[in-house]
């Protein structure tokens, strides 16, 4: 029995052998894959060096295989459409049936917004699926390269870390306005909100892996030669509400959790005294799962969540 290497087998070479055994022709061979005629040449004596047969010979009605070459064609042909059907295949996700647990790594506010309106709607359409949340954390861009996170949604406080990591995608998410919040009865606001009691108030930050979340605001203070005073920075955006409604401190938030938590806390709302860029957050993922049908259908749906929150 002759054995050949796989190694040595180049796929090109068993396509132009299958061309070969389909025309019987090296000029219809050639035609066929687009190559030259002294191309299919070379590729058919590399063929039979390869698999020790003369595998096609010239006969009256031009080449004829061998018995060699006849044993192959028709595993031959199979095989090469099975490789064209896989690699053609882009696979299909049924978020119906499916029972995938999908992660994403955030704060926890958008579990008051976006994802708490999704985690409904997944259970009505997708009630197999189940959603991981965890917290940001000092390997974000290492677990997202290695599909241990699928995605990870968050502001200013990653750019640093994933912006400068190759391959990493990203795109916009929530786009909203700052706002402040203090409680009702806070004496220093009777009169309203303005830039010098802004700055005599103490401040509650929130401060997530890589920084502030509302670092805009230190920015914008620094081009103005002033800064503000941080009385307290909270893992957790929940918790900046929270403490304000018990002292007389003020927080810089998104718009959207302001409002949720007013009608939850005895707080009020207020104008930021100063000009802020809205705050912006990015759905970032690795390009190595582009083209996954789950994992697109998970950044479809995320992105589809959150929609109210862009502008």
């Amino acid at each position: 029995m002759q054995h050949v290497n796989i190694e040595s087998a180049n796929l090109n070479l068993m396509v132009v052998l299958d061309a070969l055994l389909e025309s019987r022709s090296v000029t219809r061979a050639a035609e066929h894959l687009g190559l030259t005629q002294p191309a299919v040449s070379h590729a058919l004596a590399r063929l039979r060096e390869l698999l020790r047969d003369p595998l096609l010979v010239r006969g009256r009605g031009g080449l004829v295989p061998t018995p060699r070459a006849q044993a192959l064609a028709a595993p031959l042909r199979q095989g090469l459409n099975q490789l064209e059907q896989v690699l053609r295949h882009e696979g299909g996700f049924d978020p119906a049936s499916s029972a995938r647990r999908f992660s994403i790594a955030t704060v926890d506010y958008p579990h008051l917004t976006g994802l708490r309106s999704l985690l409904a709607r997944l259970q009505r359409e997708a009630p197999g699926v189940s959603v991981e949340s965890q917290m940001i954390g000092p390997r974000l861009a290492e677990q997202l390269e290695s599909g241990e996170l699928d995605v990870a949604l968050a502001g200013v406080e990653v750019e640093a870390i994933l912006a400068s990591t190759p391959g990493m995608q990203s795109r916009l998410i929530v786009s909203e306005d700052l706002m402040c919040i203090a409680r009702k009865d806070n004496p220093l606001l009777r009169r309203g909100l303005d830039l010098e009691t802004y700055l005599r108030l103490g401040h509650v930050t929130v401060m997530a892996e890589g920084g502030a979340c509302d670092q805009h605001v230190d920015l914008s203070l620094r081009r103005m030669k002033k800064s503000r005073r941080i009385a307290a920075a909270v893992p957790h955006f929940i918790a900046a509400p929270l403490l304000v409604a018990e002292s007389d401190y003020i927080s810089t938030l998104p718009r959207a959790l302001v409002e949720y938590v007013c009608t939850l806390l005895p707080l009020k709302m207020h104008t930021p005294p100063l000009k802020l860029p809205r705050g912006e957050a990015y759905l970032w993922w690795h390009a190595r799962f582009d083209n996954d049908p789950a994992h697109r259908w998970w950044r479809e749906q995320l992105m589809q969540a959150f929609s109210p929150y862009r502008g």
